[in-house]
């Protein structure tokens, strides 16, 4: 898994983010990388980006931080969804698409409260059902999806 934590935008701090403990104790295995190590699918089903930034109104863009995420050259150019299943979950920001537009699986899941990182465990796992499809278009128009 991936993920830098929770940015406070009013605090200027990271909180933990709790998805890869509630994945564990319902019995995964989770592996969160830690940045400026080699990123390799081997030995991995699945990535998952876990996001996790609130917006305020006096912030301008928001940008995926590809630094922060991989660390280094090699990790920020990395991108695993060449390689095996990646999901990309978005807890806040929904825009982050832009960065990702090849990203095969994306979630926009609003809000970084742990709520709402036990809804997403549970939809991931069939207990609660997905309610149609995200009213963000980071593209617009056809000709740009990819």
């Amino acid at each position: 898994m991936f993920t830098v934590g929770i940015a406070d935008p009013m605090m200027k701090r990271r909180h933990e983010i709790i998805l890869p403990e509630l994945l564990r104790r319902e019995g995964f295995e989770v592996t969160v990388h830690e940045p400026g190590t080699p990123i390799t699918a081997d030995g991995f089903e699945i990535a998952i980006y876990a996001l996790a930034e609130e917006t305020l109104l006096t912030r301008g863009r928001i940008f995926l931080d590809w630094a922060a995420i991989g660390g280094g050259q090699d990790g920020t150019m990395r991108r695993l969804w060449t390689d095996m299943p990646v999901v990309m979950i978005s807890f806040g920001f929904p825009y982050y698409l832009y960065d990702a537009p090849r990203v095969p699986t994306y979630i926009n899941a609003w809000a970084t409260m742990d709520p709402m990182q036990h809804a997403v465990v549970d939809l991931l796992l069939g207990r609660a059902s997905w309610q149609g499809k995200s009213p963000v278009d980071a593209f617009v128009v056809p000709d740009a999806h990819y």
